[in-house]
């Protein structure tokens, strides 16, 4: 049983994957996040779609089917190798048409980066830095947190400086990403900081670029200690942070326009991640719309794993089910549009 919301929107637009550019027939594209250590959760979704037999193995016959991942497979207090070593199992072991995709989230971050302690040199680490930070398929994109001015800008400067189109200028992203978490040791170095917070190698200043730059960091946290991380939207739903202190909302109220016109230049009209978690366990869809006209955002992140616990073989008492399925097609003129969406959640599946 699901919840259907077709025609999300009337565009077309290039397929980006040359495969599929060659595809007459439908594809099916199933988003499931923030897992957080539960392989029942990873299981139980696939199951739903009737892509995995009981053994968790492709089932004979599935084409046209892609899986994304978007982010935060583990839990970044105690990394469950099983669901780690499971999706990538999953993802090398596709047919010939399918495939997955698994996105680094904050969790993937925090282990590898040691804020959490020191990441372990070992199948995790090498699984961890073997993620992507971006993907898209015709006009959605898929990430884990939200998509900035400053991440749509770098993606639009490849396609103008360098003469990229848009799934070449991701990956090259994904791949001085891929790079940065290679090199990575305990703690933020700088490469990687880029990539999470836009900062930049330190260079060398006089003494009033330092001076000026401590007055700006100055201003900045008085700004951000006025942020109410505590905020609660209409639903109930509290808001996270954006990145350090910034609340979305408060972002998308002042750089929202921007955000929205960078996505319909780069062809996107739809947004998919997780990192923010719905109370009522259901996707949110259109968030920020009064700030984002010309897109539509949605958190996927349907508290499949309620993070009641954190060690590994314990079992959580989430949903255990929660995913966005897209049906794509290429048009008569070889573009793709979506052809419907559909939504599986709480209220779209009975509790067995």
């Amino acid at each position: 049983m699901e919840n259907k919301l077709p025609n999300v929107t009337d565009h077309s637009h290039e397929l980006f994957d040359e495969q599929n550019e060659r595809m007459s027939e439908k594809i099916e594209i199933i988003t499931i996040t923030d897992t957080h250590n539960d392989y029942e959760a990873i299981i139980r979704n696939l199951r739903i779609h009737d892509i995995i037999d009981e053994n968790g193995e492709w089932k004979e016959g599935v084409k046209n089917i892609h899986v994304i991942h978007t982010g935060d497979v583990v839990n970044k207090k105690n990394p469950d190798k099983k669901s780690l070593e499971y999706i990538f199992h999953l993802k090398a072991t596709a047919p010939k048409t399918c495939s997955v995709e698994i996105l680094a989230g904050n969790h993937e971050m925090d282990y590898l980066m040691g804020k959490t302690g020191p990441a372990e040199e070992g199948s995790e680490r090498k699984i961890i830095e073997g993620m992507s930070l971006l993907s898209s398929a015709g006009p959605v994109l898929f990430l884990h947190g939200y998509p900035t001015r400053k991440l749509l800008r770098w993606i639009e400067s490849y396609t103008i400086t360098d003469g990229y189109s848009v799934e070449e200028a991701i990956a090259e992203i994904n791949r001085q990403f891929s790079e940065a978490l290679e090199e990575s040791t305990a703690g933020y170095n700088n490469k990687l900081s880029h990539f999470l917070f836009g900062d930049t190698e330190e260079k060398k200043k006089s003494g009033a670029e330092k001076e000026n730059k401590k007055l700006k960091l100055e201003n900045r946290k008085i700004i951000e200690d006025d942020v109410d991380t505590s905020t609660e939207l209409p639903n109930g739903r509290k808001l996270k942070p954006l990145f350090r202190k910034t609340l979305p909302i408060d972002y998308y109220q002042k750089h929202g326009k921007e955000v929205s016109e960078l996505l319909s230049t780069l062809g996107f009209d739809v947004v998919i991640h997780g990192h923010v978690r719905s109370p009522r366990g259901v996707q949110s869809v259109g968030e920020f719309k009064e700030f984002l006209p010309n897109v539509t955002l949605i958190s996927n992140d349907v508290a499949v794993s309620d993070f009641k616990s954190t060690k590994v073989g314990e079992p959580t008492a989430g949903n255990k089910w929660g995913s966005t399925k897209i049906i794509m097609e290429n048009n008569s003129e070889g573009k793709t549009i979506i052809n419907e969406m559909t939504f599986v959640n709480k209220d779209t599946v009975e509790q067995v």
